[in-house]
């Protein structure tokens, strides 16, 4: 018995192999639950444990429903890593993005005619970008 492991097999095909090798005349029901439970893994052990008046079978059966619903910790972790990579890509690129528009910002005098100091700065603008329609241009010297 101790060569045999879950693996890639699902636990009601786990049992059968344990009770071919433990005899043909040994019936299912009256195979050692104990020795069935070891060989799963300690949360599906865990759960099952909740269920002490369960046939082997029944044991057998729930035990291949929480380990086929229950994807691996492998698996969430490379859903996630990929998952979380999609985003920094899109992050990287949205700020790509702004700094652009943000460069295109400074160097555009579109904002109604203003530069992009008198637009941010108002009359407190100490230098100033032509053309620029400021009001106070021609008194201040700007």
């Amino acid at each position: 018995m101790d060569g045999t492991e879950l693996g890639d097999q699902k636990p009601i095909a786990l049992l059968r192999e344990m009770s071919r090798i433990m005899g043909s005349d040994l019936d299912i029901a009256d195979f050692p639950r104990e020795l069935f439970l070891e060989k799963l893994p300690q949360t599906t052990q865990a759960m099952l444990a909740a269920f002490p008046n369960k046939t082997i079978d029944e044991i057998a059966a729930m035990a291949d429903e929480m380990i086929i619903s229950k994807p691996s910790v492998f698996q969430v972790e490379k859903y996630e890593l990929s998952t979380l990579k999609a985003e920094i890509n899109a992050l990287k690129s949205e700020l790509k993005q702004s700094k652009n528009q943000g460069n295109m910002k400074d160097q555009d005098s579109s904002t109604d005619g203003l530069c992009w100091y008198h637009a941010r700065f108002g009359s407190k603008a100490h230098t100033c970008k032509q053309p620029c329609t400021y009001l106070g241009n021609s008194n201040t010297g700007h």
